[in-house]
């Protein structure tokens, strides 16, 4: 890999990211690709991303950080997906196809690669049975124990190492050790882009438990997230001082003033532990199940469990005890700052402009073709 100084050498171009994000899910996928452009960016690159059913407001925020936005009309499986991402990387002249979605498998990464572009897959399982790239980032601690099945030639970028940051949080300095002195009083929940009222409800009646009157809980949801009425409607009748926003540039901030944060064990995970934020983490999803336990074996936060087997009476005990010790709490915030420098998107672009200078495979022009013959 080149060191980020050597990146100002070389001429970035375009890259064209194929992400999507819904209201209920996709925001991490989405939020770490903008991480990724804003990297590029800085490297004197342009970025253009190709989604379907984007919610307005992260379309919004997509353009308004100097990137283009093509929507696209069809979801995937339909072929008109694949036709229309390839016709955008060939107007722009695309050197980089970006692909972030569990849904953008083996199939769609052999179209790329076939039309001569460079590809890059963001990962967080290695479940493939094998990647069709010339890159991989798998930002997850721990992810440098999975054994990819690749392309030949394909570089791998794992672990905490190729964390993804947006420009927001590298521009809002760590906590410092005096956050955690004393019992947490100040709780964020951040429980991500899906509609997870059930799991809100259960976090809220285990705080509620606690019996900390004076607790002061944020609830920060996605923007345009479908979840936030809900929550609005949890805030207004729990006994707690609760406040529910709706993040944006800000988040970084609203984070810094968290003596403690209750979040799932996404993306989410890595900005807690940039910031030096103590984290309690629930797995919402399967695939976030391995994420909590490798930030556990890091110190670097709690795993309170799949929120499939979450029960009131031991989760409130949980979190009373976090509230309560402020030498825990401590632990876990510099385990979080050791483990993510806030580099990690200047080490992949490096990476990308590295293999422009140096390709690993020979790259024919991209064929001119019709929309049956992409698909064959």
């Amino acid at each position: 890999m080149m060191t980020r100084q050597a990146c100002n050498t070389i001429q970035a171009g375009t890259v064209v990211i194929r992400a999507d994000a819904r209201a209920t899910m996709g925001h991490g996928h989405v939020m770490r690709c903008l991480a990724l452009a804003a990297a590029w960016q800085r490297a004197g690159g342009r970025t253009v991303f190709v989604s379907h059913e984007l919610p307005p407001e992260l379309s919004a925020r997509t353009k308004a950080a100097g990137h283009e936005v093509v929507a696209l009309s069809a979801r995937h499986d339909d072929p008109l997906d694949w036709f229309t991402t390839a016709t955008v990387a060939r107007r722009t002249g695309a050197d980089w196809l970006v692909l972030d979605g569990y849904f953008l498998d083996q199939r769609y990464q052999r179209w790329a690669r076939s039309d001569a572009w460079r590809v890059l897959v963001m990962d967080d399982t290695a479940d493939l049975s094998r990647y069709e790239a010339d890159l991989i980032v798998n930002q997850n601690h721990g992810a440098e124990e999975l054994d990819y099945h690749t392309s030949a030639g394909c570089i791998c970028c794992q672990g905490s190492d190729y964390v993804l940051l947006r420009p927001e949080f590298l521009s809002c300095p760590p906590r410092s050790d005096a956050g955690c002195e004393g019992d947490a009083r100040k709780i964020l929940i951040s429980l991500g882009g899906s509609e997870l009222t059930v799991a809100l409800l259960l976090v809220m009646k285990a705080l509620a438990a606690a019996q900390y009157a004076d607790l002061q809980v944020t609830i920060a949801m996605p923007p345009g997230a479908t979840g936030l009425a809900d929550a609005r409607r949890l805030a207004e009748g729990s006994p707690l001082q609760v406040q529910v926003v709706a993040g944006g540039d800000d988040w970084p901030e609203i984070m810094s003033r968290t003596d403690l944060a209750i979040s799932a064990a996404g993306s989410t995970a890595w900005e807690l532990a940039y910031l030096g934020v103590p984290a309690a983490l629930i797995s919402v999803a399967p695939n976030q199940i391995g994420i909590a336990a490798a930030m556990v074996r890091a110190g670097a936060a709690v795993d309170l469990g799949p929120l499939s087997i979450l029960k009131p009476a031991q989760l409130s005990k949980q979190l009373a005890a976090l509230i309560a010790d402020p030498n825990h709490r401590l632990a876990l915030t510099r385990a979080g700052r050791r483990l993510v420098d806030g580099r990690g998107a200047d080490r992949v672009v490096a990476g990308m402009l590295d293999l422009i200078r140096d390709p690993i495979r020979e790259l024919a022009p991209a064929p001119v073709a019709q929309e049956e013959e992409v698909l064959t």
